[in-house]
């Protein structure tokens, strides 16, 4: 059976199809064989250390990097240019993972450079297509590819100091999905042998330390389920077709509510949820507490807002109201803070920040903002004009506004014209100029060029 599940993992939606089965069928069409499922595929065995790699320097220079007014750069590492949208790059303190997927060959490569000189210091292989996670560890799914099906066939935490890694019993392959890290656990969707969906969570030991039942229909064997699942704070809300969208409390370990909006963000006390046809909702563990209708804005996702009570949200939620009933032809944007849910507007080509900045986006539309430094992290997305049956390319990007409202940092404008006229066999979805934070630290990545560069502010 078949199951397309899609989780909300950093800057998009992570879609994969999943087979269901007690075996693996690999093989060409027509030609079929069968895995034993008691041979994990994609992952070094548990616990295994990593094969020591070359401590050759990292290519790439400082002088390589793009100017980033306020920040000096302390390090600049090359990589592959990704060539595929499976490869990634995390940063963990003062360690950088890179891993790269070959398509073809069906295998991975995941490579550490450690501080202070960033020498790759470590490197390992296997088998499957690997696509990992960074919250408090990391958490890598590897990946097998048969007929047009994608199969999750393990699951295993990564250390990125190292590169040793344990794998995580989350169940025959197909059978759960990651949903995301709470309180140094990780959840999963598993449903092996059940009759309904499970929330499990596994310790970094490997170790199951919380199973709960959320009477969500299990897939059947005919079955193709879109499975969305996303943390929201000490929350996650899960969605199947079929049945109503419900909100997990990692700490009461139960389901609280069905019929839970699109976009959730935690809170200090609760969760607010909305999308942009219906009101936003304030859930604590007890109920919902208010809605406040917000016609037209869109919450943001967001590392949350810790620091925010559900009273003072809903507070700040219809003054917003009030500011978007002013300009009702804007786009409207929620971005949550630590502290605070604030209104960022798009009218007419220019985003106007909640500190009263303006930033000229042209024809980009906002995909999400980072306000959780003094400086502000943008990003947008352009998409090119179609040619022929073929259409335009898409390019994902940062900008970065200083705290005194300029734009200190941003994909420059030749280079965004280029790639977005630049034609292939297919249509291209780029991302040449990706900022992030890791604590204090701002890192650069270029997957066009190769390039990732740590920054620190001046």
């Amino acid at each position: 059976m078949q199951l397309i599940g899609k989780v909300r993992a950093g800057r998009g939606l992570f879609v994969v199809a999943m087979v269901v089965a007690s075996s693996v069928l690999v093989g060409c069409a027509g030609e079929a064989s069968v895995q034993d499922t008691s041979t994990q595929i994609g992952s070094p065995s548990p616990d295994q250390t990593a094969d020591p790699a070359p401590t050759t320097g990292a290519a790439a220079q400082i002088a390589d990097l793009p100017e980033v007014d306020g920040f000096t750069p302390v390090a600049a590492i090359e990589t592959r240019p990704a060539t595929n949208p499976w490869d990634g790059t995390l940063v963990v303190g003062g360690d950088v993972v890179v891993y790269r997927n070959d398509l073809s060959a069906q295998t991975y490569t995941v490579t550490g450079y450690t501080s202070p000189n960033y020498t790759e210091s470590w490197s390992t292989t296997g088998a499957g297509w690997l696509t990992c996670s960074n919250a408090s560890e990391i958490v890598c799914e590897a990946l097998s590819y048969d007929q047009g099906v994608r199969t999750v066939e393990n699951v295993f935490m990564l250390s990125p100091h190292d590169g040793t890694s344990t794998e995580l019993p989350a169940g025959s392959p197909g059978t759960f999905l990651f949903v995301g890290m709470y309180a140094d656990v990780a959840y999963f969707l598993t449903w092996d042998g059940t009759t309904y969906m499970h929330m499990t969570g596994f310790d970094a030991t490997g170790a199951a330390v919380n199973d709960a039942n959320l009477r969500i229909q299990a897939p059947e064997s005919s079955e193709v389920v879109d499975v969305d699942a996303t943390v929201a704070g000490a929350f996650a809300r899960v969605s199947v077709p079929g049945s109503e969208a419900v909100l997990f409390s990692f700490e009461r370990n139960s389901v609280l509510f069905s019929g839970v909006p699109d976009e959730c963000v935690g809170l200090s006390d609760g969760v607010v949820c909305a999308d942009s046809s219906a009101p936003f909702i304030g859930y604590s563990i007890s109920g919902k507490e208010w809605q406040v209708p917000v016609p037209g804005a869109i919450l943001l996702s967001s590392t949350g807002a810790p620091n925010l009570t559900l009273r003072s949200a809903r507070t700040m939620l219809e003054s917003i109201a009030d500011a978007v009933a002013a300009v009702p032809d804007a786009d409207h944007y929620i971005v949550p803070e630590s502290d605070s849910l604030e209104l960022a507007q798009l009218d007419d080509g220019t985003l106007v920040l909640p500190a009263g900045y303006s930033v000229p986006l042209s024809d980009a539309t906002v995909s999400g903002a980072d306000l959780t430094h003094d400086a502000v992290i943008v990003n947008v997305r352009r998409v090119g004009d179609a040619t022929g049956e073929s259409g335009g390319n898409t390019i994902d990007y940062s900008v970065l506004v200083a705290a005194d409202g300029h734009v200190a940092a941003s994909l420059d404008d030749d280079a965004l014209r280029h790639l977005l006229s630049s034609r292939n066999e297919a249509t291209m979805d780029l991302q040449p100029f990706t900022l992030g934070w890791s604590g204090n630290q701002l890192v650069f990545t270029d997957e066009v060029d190769g390039i990732v560069g740590l920054y620190v502010q001046v």
